[in-house]
C-alpha cells in the first residue's frame, strides 16, 4: 500500500481529489491533505513512509516546485505529481530537473489522475 499527501491552497480542489479517487482499489492511502507546502514538510517530518505527494504548483507561503526541490535534496525518494493551471514550459521543465514524475494541467478528471 502507498501512502499519498495531497496539498492544494484551494479546499475544494483538495475534497476533490480527496473524493476523486477509488484509494482502496488503488491500493493506497491517503495519509493527509494539507493546504500549503509548508505543511508538505511538517507532514514530510513527522511521516517517514509518505511514497507520493500529488500537489498543487502555486500555493502561499511555498509553492509546489519548493517542495519538488526540498524532496530532491534531501533524497526523501518520494514520487511527486505536480498539478497546474499554468502551461507554460518554464514550470514543466523546472519541475523535470527536480525529478517530478507527472506534471499535470488543471482541470483533471479521475482518468488522468490514476
Amino acid at each position: 500500500m502507498i501512502n499519498v499527501l495531497i496539498a492544494d491552497d484551494d479546499p475544494n480542489a483538495r475534497a476533490g481529489l480527496t473524493e476523486m479517487l477509488n484509494w482502496s482499489e488503488l491500493d493506497a492511502n491517503l495519509v493527509e491533505a494539507v493546504e500549503d507546502g509548508e505543511k508538505v514538510i511538517e507532514v514530510l517530518k513527522q511521516h517517514s513512509d509518505i511514497d507520493l505527494i500529488i500537489l498543487d504548483i502555486c500555493m502561499p507561503h511555498m509553492d509546489g516546485l519548493a517542495v519538488s526541490k526540498y524532496v530532491r535534496d534531501n533524497n526523501l525518494g518520494t514520487e511527486l505529481i505536480l498539478l497546474s493551471a499554468h502551461a507554460e514550459f518554464e514550470y514543466a521543465r523546472e519541475a523535470l530537473r527536480y525529478g517530478v514524475r507527472e506534471y499535470i494541467i488543471k482541470p483533471i478528471n479521475r482518468t488522468k489522475l490514476n
